[in-house]
């Protein structure tokens, strides 16, 4: 089993509509593939952790790389890894929609990220880079 962790820019602002349509198509893909993880939007960009056989892994990753939506796509971590950090999703999705001073939507955003890693595992380095760039994302907003 591998592990893969990227970040990447959209080309243009994606419509709530056009990134659910993306979500829903992924994960039907995913889950035919074996392959897990998690995707985080914030204003462009987007963080994804992927698990799952490394050839489906890489396949993936160089479909993400070709795709005209993003941009700047960069792997920040990859590894073989014993155990899923996200054995249940086949695609978590998690948008990031607050503005720096909204206090009531940060405090939705943290208890949502908590939940989220209440049902993740973050049993290699890659998951526990993954859950530092999410903190480095919502820490932005302090």
């Amino acid at each position: 089993m591998y592990t893969l962790l990227y970040i990447s820019k959209y080309r243009k602002t994606l419509t709530d509509s056009e990134i659910d349509t993306m979500v829903q198509t992924s994960g039907a893909y995913n889950a035919s593939k074996d392959i897990t993880g998690c995707l985080i939007t914030y204003k462009g960009k987007c963080v994804q952790i992927l698990e799952g056989p490394e050839t489906e892994i890489k396949k993936l990753y160089s479909r993400v790389k070709s795709d005209p939506r993003h941009y700047e796509v960069h792997i920040l971590s990859e590894n073989p890894i014993d155990e899923r950090a996200f054995p249940q999703f086949a695609m978590s999705y998690l948008p990031i929609k607050i503005e720096r001073k909204d206090s009531q939507a940060l405090e939705r955003l943290r208890t949502n990220v908590s939940i989220l890693s209440d049902f993740t595992n973050p049993v290699h380095k890659t998951a526990v880079l993954f859950w530092k760039k999410i903190r480095e994302f919502t820490d932005t907003f302090s």
